[in-house]
């Protein structure tokens, strides 16, 4: 029996989240080498797509659905952390994100209501909560005033384990969930770990004319991640994650890799190699093998949304 992440939660929260509570204090673009076009094949997009908007003051944030031809809004959250921290479950149906002040919460995204509190005192932008495509949730606690140290919840657990600090920054499983890669802040080097968290080794890259901001989207395996960039000499940002990515790094050699578009502005893997390419007004599916499998229209209102999450 698999269990679902909002399972996963219900147990959580009910054998655990008091107790936690308790002893817990409150783009730029790289050229890509030869561009192409991509003819668009008969049918749509399968899957989910989600966005993040957010107004210019980073107020509150909100979650955009796009799937079968239409958009939706989901989940809006009153707190500038929102776009830092906010996340969807591996089958989209939870939404996490943490609060300013260090409040984990969790919110079921496809029947609203209250959201169950996971945590007090966790990190909001180093080590913001993410989901492995097992449904494995990590997280970070402290980084508000201090270091975070590394949890994890394992589909079906009562309680979280304890990790260890962090190593870095934006822990990100890869596509296939085999993988942990984390780095940040313009280091031009990422950290590579097995899904238990350990095994580390690093991966050095370099991207001529270019500064890394920070590590965004991982392929399976880890074999492949993708990476936003500034021009060289601009600033690299703070803290906070990208969102948008430009270019995928190979890192067995740590060179970018010739992406299939021009203008590439996000990427996501998929478990199978694939990969979901987002140009201007338009997203593709590239197939493991370089064919192109679909090509559909982003809504207009979307224009101004940055790409988080694609669930196949």
């Amino acid at each position: 029996m698999t269990t679902t992440p909002r399972a996963l939660l219900a147990a959580f929260t009910a054998a655990t989240v008091l107790a936690a509570l308790a002893a817990c204090s409150p783009g730029g673009r790289v050229d890509p080498g030869p561009s192409g076009s991509a003819s668009r094949p008969a049918g749509g997009l399968p899957g989910r797509v989600f966005y993040l908007g957010s107004p210019e003051d980073f107020s509150s944030t909100s979650l955009h659905e796009f799937s079968g031809g239409k958009g939706v809004e989901t989940v809006e959250v009153d707190y500038a952390t929102g776009w830092s921290s906010l996340n969807v479950s591996n089958d989209g149906s939870l939404v996490s994100y943490v609060s300013v002040d260090g409040q984990f919460d969790v919110v079921d995204n496809e029947i609203g209501g209250e959201p169950w509190g996971v945590a007090a005192g966790a990190d909001p932008y180093c080590v913001e909560p993410v989901w492995s495509p097992q449904g494995v949730l990590l997280y970070g606690m402290g980084g508000v005033s201090g270091p975070s140290t590394v949890r994890v919840v394992p589909p079906g657990a009562s309680r979280p384990e304890e990790k260890g600090a962090a190593v870095s920054c934006h822990y990100r499983y890869s596509a296939d969930g085999t993988k942990i890669m984390a780095g940040a802040l313009g280091e031009g080097a990422a950290t590579v770990m097995d899904a238990d968290l350990t095994g580390e080794r690093d991966v050095t890259f370099e991207i001529p004319g270019r500064e890394v901001t920070d590590l965004v989207d991982v392929g399976p395996g880890a074999r492949r991640f993708c990476v936003s960039t500034v021009g060289a000499g601009e600033p690299v940002g703070d803290v906070t994650r990208a969102i948008q990515c430009d270019t995928v790094i190979d890192a067995a050699t740590g060179q970018a890799v010739p992406l299939p578009l021009d203008g590439v502005t996000a990427v996501r893997f998929t478990a199978d190699g694939s990969m979901l390419l987002r140009t201007e007004g338009t997203l593709t599916l590239i197939g493991a093998s370089g064919e192109v499998v679909a090509t559909v229209d982003e809504p207009a209102a979307y224009a101004g949304y940055s790409l988080l999450a694609y669930i196949p």
